[in-house]
């Protein structure tokens, strides 16, 4: 519910932005996985903290003044906390809203919603493919006229099931990001 209160407000809030982008872009980040569990059939397991993941890469392009759509391909892997080498693995492609509000002048507020199409191996018999939602929100810095950089918090969860698991995941993520 959090997620779709963020959601709501980021739009509602980008009425009022300044577009950070002036054309297409793409974009790569990773970072650190802060929390996140999976529930298969009503049990719950939360996941270690990792480094590295997620690996995301992004193409985006304005839809409107203030607003820009990204495709997103993205890559999670992260262990089950203390069983050992049981990976829980996330494959997803995604479609993007951002807006970016300028703080100072070379200082934007970042935020997005999303939604995903993911391809989920959660265990050695759980896999299959679900819709989710992910929510971010951040702070870029503009280093040359080309070149961006920032940070972000970003909250992915599955909406639908994927063969009877839901995952959900927070990351705290490093972004570089290249007008073209």
């Amino acid at each position: 519910m959090k997620s779709i209160l963020l959601a709501a407000a980021l739009i509602f809030l980008g009425t009022h932005a300044n577009a950070v982008t002036t054309g297409n872009y793409i974009k790569g980040s990773t970072g650190l996985t802060l929390g996140g569990e999976t529930e298969i059939n009503g049990l719950s397991a939360d996941l270690d903290d990792d480094f590295l993941t997620p690996l995301i890469f992004a193409y985006g392009f304005n839809l409107t003044d203030e607003f820009q759509g990204e495709f997103e391909f993205s890559y999670r892997s992260n262990d089950y906390e203390g069983a050992g080498n049981t990976d829980a693995e996330v494959l997803a492609l995604a479609f993007n809203v951002v807006n970016s509000w300028v703080l100072q002048n070379n200082l934007f507020l970042t935020g997005g919603v999303g939604g995903t199409l993911g391809q989920y191996d959660l265990a050695p018999t759980i896999d299959g493919f679900a819709l989710g939602l992910q929510v971010f929100i951040g702070m870029d810095y503009k280093i040359h006229e080309r070149t961006t950089i920032g940070g972000e918090f970003r909250h992915f969860r599955t909406l639908t099931e994927a063969d009877d698991a839901d995952f959900d995941n927070t990351s705290l993520l490093f972004t570089a990001k290249y007008d073209l």
